[in-house]
């Protein structure tokens, strides 16, 4: 019951704003396998910023990185929101690694990684990233120590 109270009152409530369509996970990989991977990547650059601080808008966060993990692990790599993958946060070493999995191909890694890494720009935060077929790794140096 927690979780079901808990998406409603998140990620649904949010995706209403924005118009959100539902579609299969089906279709959805079709149509991101048919365009083409420079498209997707000007698509991602494009979007990542606004739609990204949008959120944070709506749901009363500030544009730093914080709300940025935030985003990875829990709006958009959750179990309980918007589910574009499953997002996980490791230390390594004196870097932040998050380890974005799903299982939509190529398309949506490289989509994926030009969005997040836009607001990753726009925050001047430093960073690496590595696209694969079904997982995207960003890995920005720590900005503190970890407590």
């Amino acid at each position: 019951m927690n979780t079901i109270l808990r998406r409603c009152a998140s990620f649904e409530k949010i995706a209403r704003g924005f118009n959100v369509i539902s579609m299969t996970k089906r279709a959805f990989r079709d149509i991101v396998a048919e365009a083409s991977l420079e498209n997707l990547a000007q698509v991602g650059q494009k979007t990542g910023v606004n739609d990204i601080q949008n959120i944070l808008d709506m749901i009363g966060l500030p544009s730093n990185y914080d709300s940025f993990k935030y985003l990875i692990t829990r709006h958009y790599g959750g179990p309980d929101e918007a589910m574009w993958f499953r997002g996980y946060h490791h230390l390594r070493n004196n870097f932040d690694v998050f380890h974005l999995q799903h299982d939509l191909g190529r398309g949506w890694s490289v989509y994926l990684n030009n969005y997040f890494t836009s607001f990753l720009k726009f925050l001047k935060i430093d960073y690496t990233s590595r696209v694969y077929d079904y997982a995207v790794n960003i890995k920005v140096p720590r900005l503190s120590p970890p407590k």
